[in-house]
């Protein structure tokens, strides 16, 4: 039996088993299934628009009763504000599948080590690790289609550019369902083999995992110079007067002004936690060693909810740039009013649409990490509970554990993203806000409802007195 063989064996069984790897693997596979369905059917949509994009006009004209040129130039507009709204999503919508790898990274690193001493290299258990990775995140991927397809039928009850959505402007050609699979793919492997590198291996079958290390000022010197830029790039951009190429650098802006983000998350995190310990409250105690042993771990179980606070308050916030600085000639006034009212209801569609992906991401990811939390502390779990300490501290030390960099990082992303449209003047009406409120509400509500039921996960795991077999 060769090495991907027994991979594909072992990966079969930890599915079916009811123990902790059989737990941590279908909450891997969720992950992927959610992630690849969210992202397919993103793509979907700039697809849609990329279709319509040489003919919405012409169809436009027809339902107003108007000159062809009144909409021209306006399916454009909409790629490029498609590809906004997907440079937005893309980042949580890929994040959740690479933070699946490492689910149960305790547990992955002592059955790492288990199968090291029955005779395996260790250039043996990367591929083996990696062949699992791929399995999991392949099976997922398919999983996410089926979704897909079950969804379409879905989308014919929204209209877009006052047209109706049609099944098969929703269908991606093939090989948009190759791309991202590779991609998808690709970037489970990679996130699997730097998962690797944290763990020490001997031939003996000992696992050592990697002290984190401190993390360094040098992230938030990365989101500053983000934050200037995206400052500027907003300040002059206008969707109505942009071409592909702005659309396509304001695009590559958000990922940035995102990725510093979630680099600089962890630093935020721990420099919060460090006041934490000057303390008498055992829980508190706990909760913020954790984090400081830790931040990295951390920023994952609240890296979701605070990236869609930054999506969701960027946006509510520099919408309005659409439709500001245009012409005061009388035909163009005209046809600004006639296209804002076209558009207008469509970024409120979509806004909606990309909020409640944002916010499905939020919840499951945040879930999926508790619950990896809780089996990766069992041992420690076990130590506290037989040294005396009660389980309600701990649950309690769980809840600042994660309340605390939550509402932290609610506040840093919030003012992050609403930060650049006050910069240049936006004040959004009142709804909107009361829009933003109630999903960073929800998304708070979650991450403590996460803690809530993991409770029982970590009760039976204090029963259980001995080590099990992997």
């Amino acid at each position: 039996m060769n090495t991907l063989s027994i991979a594909l064996s072992l990966s079969r069984a930890r599915l079916k088993s009811s123990k902790n790897a059989g737990f941590l693997d279908a909450m891997m596979l969720l992950a992927f299934t959610v992630s690849s369905w969210l992202t397919i059917t993103t793509f979907a949509g700039v697809w849609m628009f990329i279709q319509r994009q040489d003919t919405v006009g012409v169809d436009l004209s027809l339902i107003y009763d108007v000159d062809p040129e009144v909409f021209e130039g306006i399916g454009a507009i909409y790629v490029g504000l498609s590809v906004l709204a997907l440079s937005l999503l893309i980042f949580p919508l890929l994040s959740l599948g690479i933070a699946a790898t490492q689910l149960g990274a305790n547990g992955r690193s002592h059955r790492l080590a288990s199968i090291r001493l029955i005779g395996m290299t260790a250039g043996q258990v990367t591929l083996m690790t990696i062949f699992e990775t791929l399995v999991l995140s392949t099976i997922g991927y398919f999983l996410g289609v089926i979704l897909y397809f079950i969804s379409i039928p879905f989308w014919q009850k929204l209209s877009f550019q006052s047209l109706r959505v049609l099944p098969t402007e929703m269908m991606l050609p093939w090989w948009g369902f190759v791309g991202i699979f590779f991609l998808i793919s690709v970037l489970a492997m990679l996130a699997s083999i730097f998962g690797l590198r944290k763990v020490s291996i001997s031939p003996l079958g000992v696992a050592k995992r990697e002290a984190a290390a401190s993390v360094k000022i040098w992230r938030v010197v990365i989101l500053v110079i983000g934050f200037g830029v995206i400052v500027f790039a907003t300040s002059r951009f206008s969707p109505l007067d942009a071409s592909t190429t702005q659309y396509l650098s304001m695009a590559i802006v958000i990922l940035a002004f995102f990725g510093g983000t979630s680099l600089a998350g962890p630093f935020f995190i721990q420099t919060l936690a460090r006041p934490l310990t000057r303390t008498g409250r055992t829980a508190q105690l706990i909760a913020a060693r954790r984090i400081i042993d830790n931040p990295k771990t951390t920023w994952r179980n609240v890296a979701a909810v605070s990236l869609m606070a930054l999506m969701v308050s960027f946006v509510v916030f520099n919408v309005s740039f659409s439709f500001e600085g245009r012409p005061n000639k009388t035909r163009e006034q005209q046809i600004q009013l006639l296209t804002q009212q076209v558009m207008l209801e469509d970024i409120i569609q979509g806004t909606i649409i990309a909020f409640g992906i944002a916010l499905i991401i939020s919840c499951i990811s945040t879930l999926i990490h508790q619950a990896s939390d809780v089996i990766d502390r069992k041992d420690e779990t076990q130590a506290l509970v037989h040294l005396g300490m009660p389980l309600g501290t701990l649950t309690k030390a769980r809840l600042i554990q994660v309340i605390a960099p939550m509402l932290l990082m609610l506040v840093i992303a919030t003012g992050l993203g609403i930060s650049p449209g006050l910069l240049n003047g936006v004040r959004p009406p009142a709804h909107n806000i009361a829009l933003m409120s109630a999903l960073l509400g929800i998304g708070l509500l979650a991450s403590i409802l996460s803690v809530v039921f993991t409770a029982p996960i970590q009760n039976a795991l204090v029963k259980t007195h001995h080590r099990r077999n992997d």
